[in-house]
């Protein structure tokens, strides 16, 4: 999936900033950037009013939307240029889980974007998944309702990336609620690849950190009963949905023609609030541009 960039289209500016010379433009910058400084601003609008920022997400949209006008309001031209539409678009709700028996536990995981949520609360117990299609039919009614821990290490992509293995077909076949893989933590989430409404995923994904994963699966193999309930609210929008780069410039005056062009993505992976990436690229990049404009810059 593309990265979306806001990109702040800066003519050059009649001031002697190569030289060494003092420009009154060039201290008032300097000055605002210290005591004046909205980076923070810029960066809670960005993360606290929006959160994530999912290419093809409704909180996307609104950060676009939000760019345009704040940089409005400085002074500047700006504009959303449409850059490409998808055919599913996804936002992300609240998530968690726990561990219902034999104790109690709060559960660490995360969902890669664009893959199924849960029906709300599901319960169920916990099976380890076969390891081939002849162990799967010698098991197959202890995976209905159950949530299946299976192998390997989270990369961050989704289960499915590759297309759906025959085996996961028949775990979700036979009315599994869900599979759990192991991650490291912090747990990487990325995003999947929906091609149409029709083709929703429909088997939730969770990448579970591995000191509770492997908590879980050793209680399992002692021949423990295991209990989770997950509640994940991952939802898909009909599309298809547009997306959008935010463009905002400053005329030039000596050397109209001429750009500096300065920018960073404005969407971000739907794991958490998308601060480091990117908030904190397309932040400064805002900044650098209001405090242009605060200080008379032409």
């Amino acid at each position: 999936m593309r990265k979306i960039f806001v990109l702040l289209f800066l003519c050059l500016l009649e001031v002697p900033v190569l030289t060494g010379q003092n420009d009154p433009v060039v201290d008032r910058i300097i000055k605002l950037g210290i005591t004046e400084n909205k980076v923070m601003d810029h960066i809670d609008f960005l993360t606290n009013r929006f959160g994530e920022r999912m290419t093809g997400s409704d909180n996307y949209y609104s950060a676009c939307v939000w760019a345009v006008n704040t940089m409005r309001s400085w002074g500047m031209m700006a504009e959303m240029q449409e850059a490409g539409e998808l055919p599913v678009g996804f936002n992300r709700g609240p998530w968690w889980g726990r561990m219902v028996s034999p104790a109690e536990m709060s559960l660490e995981f995360g969902t890669p974007a664009y893959t199924a949520g849960t029906k709300g609360k599901q319960k169920g117990h916990v099976v380890i998944a076969p390891k081939t299609v002849e162990e799967f039919w010698k098991m197959k009614d202890s995976i209905r309702n159950a949530w299946v821990l299976i192998d390997g290490v989270n990369t961050g992509w989704p289960r499915d990336r590759g297309g759906e293995s025959e085996l996961t077909a028949l775990i979700r076949e036979a009315g599994a609620l869900g599979t759990i893989q192991l991650s490291s933590f912090p747990v990487r989430v990325l995003y999947h690849k929906v091609e149409s409404w029709d083709k929703l995923p429909v088997l939730p994904d969770i990448k579970l950190i591995d000191k509770q994963y492997n908590e879980i699966k050793s209680l399992v193999e002692k021949g423990q009963k295991v209990e989770l309930e997950f509640d994940i609210r991952n939802y898909f929008r009909p599309g298809p949905v547009k997306y959008h780069n935010v463009i905002a410039w400053i005329p030039g005056t000596k050397y109209p023609d001429e750009y500096v062009i300065l920018g960073g993505h404005l969407d971000g992976l739907a794991g958490a609030t998308a601060a480091v990436d990117n908030a904190s690229g397309a932040a400064p990049s805002m900044e650098a541009a209001r405090l242009i404009m605060a200080s008379g810059g032409k």
